[in-house]
């Protein structure tokens, strides 16, 4: 049985003398963040720790206007959103029917894990999973956190009005966005004095300016996403060929 949801937290449950680890995790797609580890003695202490966990979640994302924590008149209703990872947890805690599955499924000594996914590409997760009689237990890739993308440059500059013609010139009808007033370096942090920002998002690719710290931009080119594979599910924002890193996403309109 799977769900999906951001975050995971970890404890150990003993079934039919086979102890379970139960975890709790939250993360985007950058890394992903160990929220918690606790042992417990048996099936159904971590189903009921997997429903508290999960309500102790939604509560802490989206608490209800009758939270005891916080004072009046802080929260108040919203336009709904999706995925809606405090809406999925909730629903799962307080679905007695799916709470009776996860108890059986515990009972029988298989492994369980529940995603929920929130907007903006954060997720959360709540699992258990048996430890072999031997004591040890094999490390999922997702337990550690991923690497994270190369710093991005500091590096900013505003676009004069003729290189925003440039712009405009060198991607005549390809479709994209608006050029930007401002923008800054994409590259991951460099020692070197040239940086290159995007001054108009394409479909494609995107126009790129040069420039440095004390000079304003002098170069406009258009240039397509940069190729590379990347192990995450965003490509590189890049251009191919670039110096440095691959930062994804990297290629956005301004700062």
């Amino acid at each position: 049985m799977s769900g999906a949801f951001p975050g995971t937290v970890a404890a150990t449950v003993s079934v039919r003398d086979t102890p379970y680890t139960v975890v709790s995790r939250g993360g985007d797609v950058r890394k992903a963040v160990l929220l918690g580890r606790v042992p417990v003695l048996a099936h159904h202490e971590a189903a009921g720790w997997l429903r508290s966990e999960a309500l102790r979640l939604a509560v802490r994302l989206d608490p209800g206007p009758v939270a005891r924590w916080l004072a009046p008149g802080l929260v108040r209703p919203v336009a709904a959103r999706w995925p809606d990872a405090p809406a999925a947890l909730r629903a799962w805690a307080e679905d007695a029917e799916r709470q009776t599955r996860v108890r059986e499924l515990l009972a029988l000594g298989c492994p369980f894990t529940l995603r929920c996914p929130d907007v903006g590409g954060t997720w959360y997760e709540l699992g258990a999973r048996p430890i072999p009689p031997d004591g040890t237990h094999p490390v999922r890739a997702s337990d550690a956190p991923a690497p994270l993308p190369p710093v991005r440059c500091d590096a900013e500059t505003d676009i004069p009005e003729i290189m925003g013609i440039f712009a405009k010139r060198a991607s005549s009808g390809v479709p994209g966005g608006e050029v930007v007033a401002r923008t800054r370096c994409g590259l991951a942090a460099h020692d070197g004095v040239e940086h290159v920002g995007v001054v108009r998002p394409l479909c494609d690719g995107a126009v790129w300016v040069t420039f440095t710290r004390e000079v304003p931009p002098y170069q406009a080119r258009r240039l397509p996403f940069c190729p590379r594979p990347q192990p995450g599910p965003h490509p590189c924002g890049l251009y191919p060929g670039h110096p440095g890193g691959c930062l994804p996403g990297a290629a956005s309109a301004s700062a």
